[in-house]
């Protein structure tokens, strides 16, 4: 490709997404959909590599499903800047885990792969991807990372957000992105739990005028067949279904139990009699998810003693481990009196 054709990628995105090629060899046809993310930041990572660019948004987060293009339309930006800044501009790419994180450098390596004429301009190196020329760079990181809060970034990737085990690196980087005015940050994820730490920050910032946030109900990807969507539905737990491809925001903390299962399984007998006072309180559960039955124990102790609450099992040698722990925990003295359940 000559200079001038790639002075003229360089200086549109647009123009760049259209000459980019899929892996395959075809041209990349994108969705409505996808452009439409695309046409909203498209400014704001002008900015981000030092360009004057009115309107559009320097922070945007994306809800997609599965397999809608997240890692790879990620890819093609990051791509996009280290061609077009002129200068050493400084971004990352950050995830929970270093594999996570390593998904969109792999993205950038397929989309070189399949356009050679980017690849004098495009480095991708094991934790970071640079322009060899301007010495512009992408850094990767992930979540057990301690040193991102002395980072100074032109633009800031969080991929799959609402997977994140613990949001440490979010606050770093979110007041990361604070330092520099023209800084860009984007989110890009599945849906995940209304009572993480996520789904409170999905809220707050969909009420924020300053963010482009935009959710995708359900697969509407042109590339995903409803064969395969109806083999997914079939052979996935329905929370999990609706959270991964229909796109829905789940509450609960996981993809096994629904929450109105979890609310049945409940039941309370009469007032509980209260904890006495000068008594100490370890609980144990031990959930039998084959073959064994479920066990809860509380173990107290008052003066050197020991003793196991009552507690109900189709076995009654189940609770047996449980109360083994509750005892550790309470200083690793052994039980006194019967093994099994007791009154208080």
């Amino acid at each position: 490709m000559d200079s001038d054709s790639l002075a003229a990628l360089a200086a549109s995105p647009v123009a760049f997404r259209d000459a980019l090629l899929l892996d395959t060899g075809a041209p990349w046809i994108r969705d409505a959909w996808q452009e439409e993310f695309f046409r909203a930041t498209d400014a704001g990572w002008a900015r981000a590599i030092g360009r004057d660019a009115p309107g559009g948004f320097s922070r945007a987060w994306s809800v997609r499903p599965r397999g809608h293009a997240k890692t790879h339309d990620i890819a093609s930006m990051v791509a996009w800047a280290l061609l077009a800044a002129r200068a050493p501009i400084r971004g990352c790419v950050a995830a929970g885990d270093s594999d996570q994180a390593r998904l969109v450098a792999d993205a950038v390596s397929r989309i070189v792969r399949a356009n050679d004429w980017l690849a004098p301009f495009v480095d991708v190196q094991r934790n970071k991807i640079a322009n060899p020329h301007t010495g512009a760079e992408c850094t990767i990181l992930s979540s057990d990372v301690s040193t991102s809060y002395g980072l100074l970034l032109d633009f800031i990737i969080c991929d799959e957000l609402p997977c994140w085990p613990r949001r440490e690196l979010w606050d770093s980087l979110f007041s990361t992105a604070a330092k520099k005015h023209d800084c860009l940050l984007a989110v890009l994820g599945n849906a995940g739990f209304l009572e993480s730490w996520q789904g409170e920050l999905w809220r707050a910032v969909s009420n924020d005028g300053g963010w482009h946030c935009h959710q995708l109900d359900g697969p509407v990807a042109s590339w995903i067949s409803q064969e395969r969507l109806a083999e997914q539905r079939r052979l996935l737990p329905s929370i999990a279904f609706d959270r991964l491809w229909l796109n829905r925001w789940t509450s609960g903390s996981g993809d096994a139990l629904l929450p109105g299962d979890i609310d049945a399984s409940i039941r309370l007998r009469g007032p509980a009699r209260g904890p006495k006072p000068g008594r100490i309180y370890v609980a144990g559960l031990d959930i039998g998810l084959a073959r064994d039955a479920t066990a809860f124990c509380v173990v107290s102790k008052q003066t050197g003693e020991c003793r196991i609450a009552p507690s109900k099992a189709e076995r009654p040698h189940v609770p047996y481990a449980v109360e083994i722990a509750c005892h550790r925990a309470l200083q690793n003295q052994p039980p006194v009196g019967e093994i099994g359940p007791a009154g208080l």
